[in-house]
């Protein structure tokens, strides 16, 4: 008996292991297979990003186009120099604006394409800084024939106020000043490029540093928060250009000759009509 029992147990020894084997793998695969007890069964979705006052952040707004059209009653008027400056009711809220002395009175219905919007303008003919405003080209008054279009007037406020949308700014140069200014005997800068080659090699120099000597023919000081000056040289393009725009927060005057160098940029677009095929930004001037 005692032989028979121990022979049972001897045998019973592989089975007892293997079913222990198989409960503890059970056992481990439920617990690697189940939830967490303090573990949602669905991630939270993440909150989305605030602002500053705690809402929603916006998305990041955009320019008005140039072709948007804008019309309303007329809330404010007043002319300052050369412009007629109005507040109109528009659907999407109030709106100032400024082009072309134009006579107009509250409660007139008022038209215009949008343009170029300026914020914390001042003005110093008004003595009144605007929040947001646009200088536009035109103004169509209901049953009136609008203001011309134009670029910045000669008051005041015209050296702070970009040129009119329907035009590049600053374009074009008045022919006072191509008489005034002498542009003979202008030597190449060394090592530099001539106006009519940087017109001409455009598609070459586009993104490259060049060098050009001439004379300032027009200055428009702090505009979009740069000085804007027109140089030549006396040298003209293939297409006739001889007049190179550029950008700079060095300081010139009409008439002064000048070394300056900057990187050429083409096709430029700042919207709104403002449009260059080339010039040069951010330049460094050298008066001589």
């Amino acid at each position: 008996m005692k032989n028979l029992m121990h022979d049972s147990l001897s045998a019973a020894t592989p089975l007892r292991a293997l079913l222990t084997t198989v409960a503890l793998f059970g056992m481990l695969s439920a617990a690697a297979t189940a939830p967490a007890a303090d573990a949602p069964a669905t991630a939270p979705k993440a909150a989305p990003m605030r602002g500053d006052g705690g809402a929603a952040a916006p998305a990041a707004q955009q320019q008005a186009p140039a072709s948007q059209k804008v019309s309303g009653e007329v809330l404010e008027t007043m002319d300052a120099a050369n412009y007629t400056y109005v507040k109109v009711k528009t659907p999407s809220g109030d709106l100032w604006a400024a082009g072309p002395k134009t006579t107009v009175k509250v409660g007139d219905t008022i038209a215009f394409d949008r343009g170029v919007p300026m914020t914390n303008f001042a003005s110093k003919s008004l003595g009144r800084t605007f929040d947001s405003i646009d200088f536009v080209g035109r103004f169509t008054v209901a049953g009136a024939g609008g203001g011309a279009a134009g670029g910045a007037g000669d008051g005041e406020d015209a050296a702070s106020a970009p040129a009119a949308s329907t035009a590049p700014p600053h374009a074009g140069v008045n022919k006072a000043a191509e008489t005034s200014v002498d542009l003979k005997g202008i030597a190449k800068a060394k090592g530099g490029n001539t106006v009519a080659e940087v017109f001409d090699q455009r598609a070459t120099l586009s993104g490259k540093e060049v060098t050009v000597r001439g004379k300032v023919v027009k200055s428009n000081p702090q505009v979009m928060g740069h000085n804007w000056l027109h140089v030549r040289d006396g040298s003209k393009g293939a297409d006739g250009s001889d007049d190179l725009t550029l950008t700079t927060k060095d300081t010139a005057k009409v008439g002064d000759t000048i070394v300056v160098k900057g990187k050429v940029v083409t096709d430029k677009d700042f919207g709104f009509g403002y449009h260059y095929d080339v010039m040069l930004e951010e330049a460094s001037v050298t008066v001589e």
